[in-house]
């Protein structure tokens, strides 16, 4: 009706109709006559927003543009903005393009509204090529897929961008091929096509990245022997460049395999082994001790790459937390662990079926965590592959054959130990041979110290490991059948490891005396464990030993337990029962008066009650209580001057006795008692077979058959004849001597013919010093010998004799090189000024004499003097030191409880600091750390001022408060303002004309 009465109306009244028209239209929402008939009333504002509301952009723009004076300039804007991402969005490029000044606005409005499809035709329309290629190179890659981005990058001619499709092709090898993964991708077609690309434009590479190629060829085509040869080339050069360690540790997880030991194996194919391993493991323990994610070839080793965590208890995307973290791919040595966390701490899986893995993210902290913990990991399940081969059954080539060693032939066709006889080999012969079964043991143990424990189980697996590697280095420097080599055989020319590899026992065996408990662990292994770890302790590096033997007295090694109490301290002493492990400790400590006497005492408990105990330990044990026992007999009847006199002892033992100081001059040795316990010896392993017998063989079930035993049979009954005529028994002690071994050799159980028949058999003491000087003992480094001190020339000589070597001396130190069993000894060097002939006299006590000689590879290193006890300590004095003892380590854990909690709260603070440092900064923490450097940069100070960073950090303060939360804060808005940008893309694909204005308005508020 009000168009109808406009007809009849007047120009004024018209248009009145004409507005009342319009507004009744606008209010049925019939949006196109309404402005059609704003139009008429030349209302223009209206109209184009009538017509924006009935989705006519067109003409809605076109009233925008031929009318613009009449028009508000925020009603044209807001239509053109609004008619731009209808254009943009429904692809009518050319009717955007009017409404954009420049064609770089319209590209960068596309980006920010995710049409990457639009803007990569309109930069083809306009014949930007490189950049239409770079867009959709950059789409590709955002998808996942990308081959298709590097083909599109390679259908370019633009150096840059065929530069920028390499990196990705290497990125992608990265990413297939990272540490710890097996040759699982060979057939991968991803990695073919990526190689093949890379292969077909050696061009566009650095030399770096050419060495990567090459080593990702190695791996794809499963070429063993030549990712080993890649493998030592880069380590070689690992110390030196990151870059080769990088590339190292991709190859040697491949070749792991090969570093396994094969029960075929010879020893030098194992010691070439444990080379090569050694190359593998101690580059892979510092890197992960060093590990730092923020390092570009960290990343790509591990097979992560920065991207944002979003965690969340929901699957929104706005209730999300986001923060920066990893991707961790499937093909990552972390994936299995990252697996493992809570929902809650990973974000969810995404796949990628161009390379066919799928991926993870979670945030940078627990990233760090999982790479030390996958890193390690790795480590500890090589190292104990290693072990677990080189430790079984089957594996049997560092330990000499006992048979073969002597008797000169071995009857198993399975044997696959080392044939070394001690009866036809050369001395140099057996001394290579010995020095290479060491070398291969010092090796291993520098393998196995790298296995580094996260738990309890894997600190439990590492004290069985180190256990186990101690008690074979026990049996091959302290061997059962000494005539092939034993401590003293050790040559420091032959073993260039030796220095490190004795450092690492004698730790082992602090750690490990300090560790053991008598309730913890197998309780049969325990007084073998602790007695071995105290010889080796104290041989291997007896300076190192002598500074903390005395704190054992106070360890839980001497924990009491029933059996190990000792019964003979009451009835002696008074004394309440304690353990006799205390005695031990007292004997390898030598400074007691009563150390030989105590730890006989200790010795006849173990033998006659029955204590199991490992039978070639307790045989070792009792030679050097022998040792001991001669020396002090020799020093009381003959002094120091003649102790070594007409000394009858195998090689080896004069070695030790020239070597070391002797103990304190004792209150008793307990002769008898000490020859009671070798005659019981002899009966239990003659015994070993009939009934339950209280010895076992560290080397297993094996270790004592009738050879071995027969061996340490031997070995006692050589010990009996030497502390005999070295302490001079009357003829009737040596008569009764001789009867006691005869019974405790009779009896029923199993004794091996050709070494203790003869034994039995004898005659009279001079048919068993016969079989003595001709058993299989009396060769090598064990081959007896007489000392004799030069005399003139009229002074009666020895009978000579093919089984005993006579070595005369006119120094006491000369006899270190006299008796020297290994190439390298260093030879005596005379004093300046000084006669040779007239220095024959000792220079006071025995122990100005003995000297070791091995300090530089840190064997035999014992200290050379000891300071006399003037005093017994009485049972009450004892208990008051303890008391004093306890007092003062209360007050030193009081005194250091405060430097140690300043320093933890040092540490945690540094940390914080140290995480927030190294933390990947976003775009605008970037800008915010460049606003920091303006800032002081162009700061106004005050005059005669200088501009010193502490001004600048004062200023600082005043800026921002006592808000520290800002900055985290801006930082969280950045993220929700990328989250909410991805909304308002998604839902500008789907949403109504109606709903732009809305979209726009909050993608404007986002930037």
């Amino acid at each position: 009706k009000f168009l109808e009465c406009s007809k009849i109306a007047t120009s004024k009244q018209q248009n009145s109709c004409y507005l009342r028209a319009a507004d009744c239209f606008a209010q049925a929402e019939e949006w196109k006559p309404a402005a059609e008939t704003f139009i008429l009333a030349r209302d223009f504002g209206m109209a184009a927003k009538c017509f924006r509301n009935a989705g006519c952009f067109g003409e809605a723009v076109e009233i925008v543009q031929r009318h613009s004076e009449h028009i508000q300039e925020n009603v044209a804007e807001a239509i053109k903005k609004v008619a731009r991402l209808e254009y943009l969005r429904t692809a009518q490029y050319e009717q955007a393009e009017e409404l954009f000044d420049d064609l770089d606005k319209q590209l960068d409005c596309m980006e920010d509204y995710g049409l990457e499809s639009g803007r990569i035709q309109v930069l083809e329309q306009h014949q930007r090529h490189e950049e239409a290629v770079e867009a959709a190179a950059d789409a590709a890659f955002s998808e996942g897929n990308i081959i298709k981005g590097i083909c599109i990058l390679k259908s370019s001619n633009d150096p840059t961008l065929l530069r920028r499709a390499a990196e990705r092709a290497l990125e992608g090898l990265w990413t297939l091929f990272p540490i710890g993964k097996g040759l699982d991708f060979v057939d991968n077609a991803a990695a073919y096509e990526l190689i093949h690309y890379l292969l077909d434009e050696p061009g566009l590479l650095t030399e770096e990245e050419v060495e990567q190629l090459e080593v990702f060829r190695a791996i794809h085509s499963g070429d063993l022997a030549r990712i080993e040869f890649l493998a030592q080339s880069h380590g070689k050069l690992g110390s030196d460049s990151f870059h080769n360690l990088v590339l190292s540790l991709l190859c040697f997880p491949r070749i792991s395999s090969t570093l396994i030991p094969s029960g075929d194996w010879l020893i030098h194919d194992f010691i070439n082994s444990a080379k090569l391993a050694w190359k593998y493991f101690a580059p892979l323990f510092l890197f992960a001790r060093n590990l730092n994610i923020l390092e570009s070839s960290t990343q790509k080793l591990l097979g992560i790459e920065p991207a944002e965590h979003r965690s969340s208890s929901v699957e929104s995307k706005e209730d999300g937390i986001v923060s920066p973290g990893f991707r961790i791919y499937s093909t990552s040595p972390l994936y299995n662990f990252v697996l493992q966390l809570d929902t809650s701490r990973r974000g969810l899986s995404t796949p990628n079926h161009t390379l066919q893995v799928a991926s993870l993210t979670a945030t940078e902290s627990d990233t760090r965590e999982l790479a030390a913990k996958a890193l390690n990991f790795i480590l500890r399940t090589e190292i104990f592959k290693v072990h677990e081969a080189a430790t079984s059954f089957n594996f049997q080539v560092i330990y000499p054959c006992l048979e073969f060693g002597v008797f000169g032939n071995c009857k198993r066709l399975d044997c696959h130990r080392q044939h070394v006889s001690s009866l036809r080999a050369s001395e140099t012969d057996r001394r290579i041979s010995f020095n290479l079964r060491t070398r291969a043991l010092i090796m291993q143990i520098h393998l196995m110290d790298k296995y580094y424990a996260q738990s309890r189980q894997d600190e439990t697996e590492r004290r069985k490991i180190r256990r186990t590697w101690v008690h074979k280095m026990y049996e091959t420097l302290m061997p059962l059948f000494p005539s092939l080599g034993g401590l003293h055989c050790v040559d420091a020319a032959m073993i260039p490891e030796l220095d490190k590899g004795a450092y690492l026992i004698s730790v082992w065996c602090q750690q490990a005396l300090f560790e053991l408990d008598p309730y913890y662990g197998a309780a049969d292994w325990f007084l073998s464990n602790a007695l071995a770890l105290l010889d080796l302790a104290f041989r291997v590096e007896g300076k190192g030993f002598a500074k903390y033997v005395s704190s054992l007295h106070s360890s839980r090694l001497v924990k009491p337990r029933p059996d190990l109490m000792a019964n003979y301290s009451t009835f002696y002493f008074n004394w309440p029962p304690y353990s006799i492990l205390h005695d031990f400790v007292n004997f390898y400590r030598r400074k007691s008066d009563d150390a030989i006497w105590r730890v006989i005492q200790a010795t006849q408990q173990v033998v006659l009650g029955g204590l199991n105990i490992e039978a070639n330990l307790l045989v070792h044990l009792l030679e050097f209580v022998g040792r001991e026992v001669i020396v002090q007999n020799r020093l009381w009847s003959r002094g120091t001057y003649g102790v070594f006199d007409d000394l009858l002892v195998p090689q080896s033992w004069a070695l030790e006795l020239v070597k070391r100081a002797p103990l304190h001059i004792q209150n008793g040795t307990g002769m008898m008692e000490f020859l009671g316990i070798l005659y019981k010896t002899m009966q239990n392993l003659r015994e070993h077979n009939v009934k339950p017998s209280p010895f076992y063989s560290f080397g297993g079930r094996g270790g004592l058959n009738v050879v071995a035993r027969g061996i340490l049979i031997l070995r006692i009954c050589r010990l009996i004849v030497l502390v005999s005529n070295n302490v001079y028994f009357t003829p009737p002690m040596k008569e009764t001597a001789r009867l006691n071994i005869i019974h405790a050799l009779t009896g029923p159980g199993e004794l091996h013919h050709s070494l203790c028949d003869r034994l039995v058999l004898n005659r009279s003491w001079i048919d068993l010093e016969d079989v003595v000087m001709r058993c299989p003992l009396n060769r090598g480094p064990d081959r007896l010998v007489r000392l004799l001190l030069w005399r003139t020339t009229n002074y009666p000589q020895p009978r000579p004799n093919s089984f005993i070597r006579v070595i005369t001396y006119k120094k006491v130190p000369d006899l270190i090189q006299l008796l020297s069993l290994t190439s390298s000894a260093p030879r005596p060097q005379p004093k300046p000024n000084t006669d040779p002939e007239k220095d024959t006299e000792p220079e006071g006590d025995t122990t100005g004499l003995m000297q070791s000689n091995h300090e530089a590879s840190r064997f035999d290193a014992l200290p050379e003097k000891y300071s006399k006890l003037t005093h017994t300590l009485t049972t009450k004095e004892i208990e008051m030191g303890r008391r004093i003892l306890l007092a003062y380590r209360r007050y030193v854990r009081r005194k250091q409880a405060g430097p140690r909690l300043a320093v933890k709260t040092i540490w945690r603070c540094y940390s914080r600091y140290r995480a927030r440092r190294d933390s990947p900064r976003s775009a605008a923490n970037e800008r915010y750390l460049e606003f920091q450097r303006e800032y002081r940069t162009n700061i106004k100070l005050f005059e005669n001022s200088k501009p010193t960073p502490n001004v600048y950090y004062r200023y600082k303060a005043i800026l921002l408060g006592c808000m520290p939360h800002v900055a985290v804060h801006l930082c969280g808005l950045g993220h929700a303002n990328q989250v909410q940008k991805d909304a308002n893309r998604q839902r500008l694909q789907t949403a109504h004309h109606k709903d732009l204005e809305e979209i726009e308005a909050r993608m404007e508020a986002c930037r």
